[in-house]
This record gives C-alpha cells, sequence and structure tokens, in this order.
C-alpha cells in the first residue's frame, strides 16, 4: 500500500531529524520512546549533540586540528616502532620455540605478516590534497 508506505518513510524521516529542532521536540520524542518501549530516553545536552553531529558529518576533516592539539609530533613514529619491536620480537620467538610444530610455525608467521600499522590517525588526514580527495 502506498499510503501505507509513504507514512512509514515520513516518521522515519521525523524521527531522525527530530533531534535536531528545539527542546519540545525532543521532549516529544523522549516521551514517545517511553511510551513506545518503557524506557527513558535521556537526551544529550544540546552541545554534546553538536559536537558528536559535527563530528559524524565532517569526520578526517576534524581531524588535523585533532592530531596538532592532541598529537606529541613524534608519538606516531614512536608508538609504530614499538609496535615493530614487538612484532620482531614475536617472529624471532617462533624458531625457538620447542613445542610449535611447522605447519603451526608457519601459520603464526603468516598471521604475524599479515600484521599492519593503525595507529594514531591515518597519515593522509594530514595532507590537505590527499583530504580533498575525501571530500
Amino acid at each position: 500500500d502506498k499510503c501505507l508506505l509513504n507514512n512509514y518513510m515520513i516518521w522515519n524521516l521525523v524521527r531522525k531529524t527530530s533531534s535536531f529542532l528545539d527542546q519540545r521536540f525532543q521532549d516529544a520524542d523522549e516521551k514517545f520512546m517511553e511510551v513506545m518501549y518503557g524506557t527513558k530516553k535521556t537526551c544529550l545536552p544540546r552541545w554534546k549533540f553538536c559536537v558528536s553531529d559535527t563530528e559524524n558529518t565532517l569526520g578526517f576533516a576534524l581531524g588535523p586540528m585533532f592530531v596538532k592539539a592532541t598529537f606529541a609530533e613524534d608519538s606516531k613514529n614512536i608508538a609504530g616502532e614499538i609496535i615493530l619491536e614487538i612484532k620482531k620480537a614475536f617472529e624471532e620467538s617462533l624458531s625457538t620455540l620447542k613445542w610449535m610444530d611447522e605447519d603451526t610455525r608457519k601459520s603464526a608467521k603468516e598471521k604475524a605478516d599479515a600484521i599492519y600499522n593503525m595507529i594514531g590517525y591515518p597519515n593522509f588526514i594530514m595532507d590537505p590534497k590527499e583530504l580533498d580527495k575525501v571530500f
């Protein structure tokens, strides 16, 4: 039924956008959730909602400002070196483990080789040209 589908779509639009409206709509949404589901929804303070929505919308575009404000310049490199040292120590220990058979050792080495660095933040966010490609 087109009418039912139309009402469903409009209702979903209203529910998803009510948090952008003033407090009356947030209160109505809270009351609706309480009546429908028996749970009391606690709304975020407006400023927290706005910060969260901005982050969800802009994501990586905010990254450089956050990184510059919170990360020491060499902290990502230092953390990366620590991870490489741990990986290297693990791989070296594989050859000396008496209890491990060759098939297991080979599988462990393959898993170690598959480890990749995801420390801190992606490098592209600090390059305006690369960041522009995302947005």
